[in-house]
C-alpha cells in the first residue's frame, strides 16, 4: 500500500511516498479493514447507492418508502466494491508501550478510497436469484498470469523502496563521515 504523509489534491504529484506493508480483510461483502505495519488501521463500508427504483431522489421524493428498508434489503441497493464510503483511519493504540492509553486519547481521521488499478485475476458473471433478486458474482475464470503480473509489480515496488532506503542510508553515512572529518580537523 502506498501512503503519503502529505495531503494532496488528486491532480498533485506526491513528493514523499513510501511503501508500507500490511494486511487487508473484507468484512463479509460489506466493508474493508486494512491494518498497516506502521500501526494505522483503515475501516470503511464498501460504497453502495440506493437504486432509483427504490426512490429516485431522497431529497425530494417520498421518504416514507425508506422506512421499510432493513439490513436485509439488499435488493434496494447497488454496490460498488471498488470504492468505499467515508470511513475511519485510526492510530492503533493497542501496540502502544504506554499503559495510560485509552479511548480518551484515541485519534481517528476520516478517509475514503477508490481502487487505483484493477487486476483481472478473476472473471466473474453476475447472478441474480430468488424472490428478493439477490445479486452476487460467480467466478467463471481464474487468470494465474494476471496474478503473476501483480506479484511482479509488487516485487518491483518493494525493490524500488529498498533501493531508496539504501540510498538514504548511504547519504546519511556520508554526511556523518563528513561531519566527523570536519570535527577532527
Amino acid at each position: 500500500m502506498e501512503c503519503s504523509n502529505k495531503v494532496t489534491k488528486p491532480s498533485d504529484t506526491c513528493e514523499s511516498k513510501q511503501i508500507v506493508n500490511g494486511k487487508w480483510t473484507p468484512i463479509y461483502s460489506q466493508a474493508l479493514l486494512v491494518e498497516l505495519d506502521n500501526g494505522k488501521r483503515f475501516i470503511s463500508n464498501f460504497r453502495y447507492n440506493l437504486k432509483e427504483s427504490t426512490l429516485k431522489n431522497p431529497l425530494t421524493g417520498d421518504i416514507t418508502k425508506l422506512s421499510d428498508l432493513s439490513t436485509g434489503s439488499e435488493e434496494a441497493f447497488d454496490s460498488a466494491c471498488d470504492q468505499t464510503m467515508v470511513g475511519y483511519l485510526q492510530e492503533d493504540f493497542t501496540n502502544s508501550k504506554s499503559s495510560q492509553e485509552s479511548l480518551k486519547n484515541f485519534h481517528a481521521t476520516c478517509f475514503y478510497a477508490k481502487q487505483g488499478q484493477h487486476y483481472n485475476i478473476e472473471t466473474t458473471k453476475p447472478i441474480e436469484e430468488g424472490e428478493k433478486k439477490l445479486k452476487w458474482n460467480k467466478i467463471t475464470k481464474h487468470d494465474s498470469s494476471a496474478n503473476k503480473a501483480l506479484t511482479v509489480v509488487q516485487a518491483k515496488k518493494e525493490e524500488k523502496a529498498a533501493q531508496k532506503t539504501e540510498e538514504k542510508k548511504e547519504k546519511e553515512e556520508a554526511k556523518e563521515a563528513s561531519s566527523k572529518a570536519e570535527v577532527s580537523q
